[in-house]
C-alpha cells in the first residue's frame, strides 16, 4: 500500500486552548470544531492519499500513483508554486538488518524504487525542471544498495543526502519562532529552502500469508 502526501501551506498554529478542546470533545462536526479552534478554515481538500496495489507492476503502480496525485489535487496543485520539486524517501537501516518475512526492505519498510519511478516521471511530464530525490541515508553506499543511483539517472534527478550540506558548502539555519521549548534554531540542508514542492513517498508493510 502507497502513500502520497504533500504540504502546500503552513497554517498559522491554532488558538484553541486546552479547557476550549475539551470542551469541543463531545462534538461530532470538524467543521464546527474548526471554526471554534482554527485561526482560519482548514481546506477541505485531503493532504493524503492511499492507493493499493497488489504488486510493483511499472504500470500498475504509475496508474496508483496518479490516482492518489488524483486524490489530492492533482499534479498541478502541488507545483502551483513552482517546478522545483523534491520526492522525500524512506531508507531505514542497511542491508546487514534482518528482514521482515524474509523479504527485501523495498517490500517492507522501505519505499519502493518503482514508486519513485513513477511519481518522478509524473512530475517530468507536469513540467518540473529541477527534481530532487532526498533522504538522510545511513550510509552514502546505499543509494546504489537499493537502485536509487539508476532511478535518479533516469529520471533526471539529483540525489540529496540530508544528512550532509552537499550540494552546498554548509547548512543553513532557520531560527524557531517565539519562545522556543527544546531548539532555538532548525539546522538543515539549504535545498530544503529552495524547492517549490515536497513529496513524501511512504510504503505501508501489510504483512503477507503463505
Amino acid at each position: 500500500m502507497h502513500r502520497l502526501s504533500h504540504l502546500s501551506r503552513l497554517h498559522p498554529r491554532s488558538a484553541c486552548s486546552r479547557r476550549a478542546f475539551l470542551q469541543l470533545m463531545g462534538l461530532t462536526a470538524a467543521g464546527l470544531l474548526a471554526a471554534r479552534c482554527q485561526a482560519r478554515p482548514i481546506a477541505t481538500k485531503p493532504s493524503v492519499a492511499i492507493a493499493p496495489a497488489t504488486s510493483y507492476s511499472p504500470t500498475l503502480i504509475r496508474q496508483q500513483v496518479q490516482t492518489a496525485l488524483d486524490q489530492i489535487g492533482g499534479i498541478a496543485d502541488i507545483l502551483k508554486h513552482g517546478n522545483r520539486a523534491a520526492i522525500k524517501v524512506n531508507i531505514t537501516g542497511s542491508k546487514q538488518m534482518q528482514q521482515v518475512n524474509g523479504l527485501p526492505e523495498v517490500e517492507t519498510y522501505h519505499t519502493h524504487p518503482e514508486v519513485v519511478r513513477a511519481v518522478g516521471q509524473l512530475l517530468r511530464d507536469a513540467g518540473v525542471t529541477r527534481l530532487y530525490i532526498v533522504e538522510a541515508v545511513y550510509a552514502q553506499r546505499h543509494w546504489q544498495d537499493y537502485g536509487w543511483d539508476e532511478v535518479a539517472k533516469e529520471l533526471g534527478a539529483t540525489l540529496v543526502d540530508l544528512n550532509e550540506p552537499a550540494p552546498y558548502n554548509d547548512f543553513t539555519a532557520t531560527p524557531v519562532p517565539g519562545s522556543s521549548k527544546i531548539y532555538d534554531r532548525f539546522v538543515f540542508n539549504p535545498i530544503l529552502g529552495e524547492i517549490d514542492a515536497t513529496i513524501f513517498a511512504l510504503c505501508d508493510y501489510a504483512g503477507r500469508r503463505a
